[in-house]
């Protein structure tokens, strides 16, 4: 099982998935606490996290495709940017955002 960070739910493949929460901070904190794959391809989105979670989380802007049993922790933002919108930090900072988790099952 591999734990991804990621800065959107997305779904990486055919499957059966499971999206759940919202997550407080400590638990996506604890979560972190184990190895982990960043999948943070923007800056701004790898600080803000950063900063939340007292957690270092690179960029790293990779394609996943997630497998069964594989767990994204999601940078879910609460409303839908303008076309072609890249946020800077203090941008992403003023947004209301969740934090949730997302399950490959199959």
């Amino acid at each position: 099982m591999t734990l991804y960070v990621i800065n959107a739910p997305v779904l990486t493949d055919y499957g059966l998935w499971e999206f759940s929460g919202p997550l407080t901070i400590d638990n996506a904190r604890s979560m972190l606490e184990a190895e982990f794959v960043s999948a943070i391809g923007h800056d701004a989105s790898a600080k803000v996290l950063s900063q939340i979670l007292n957690i270092t989380i690179p960029v790293n802007r990779i394609p996943i495709k997630m497998l069964p049993r594989d767990e994204g922790l999601i940078l879910r933002l609460l409303q839908r940017l303008p076309e072609g919108k890249v946020l800077d930090e203090t941008e992403l900072k003023s947004l209301d955002f969740e934090l949730g988790l997302l399950k490959r099952l199959k």
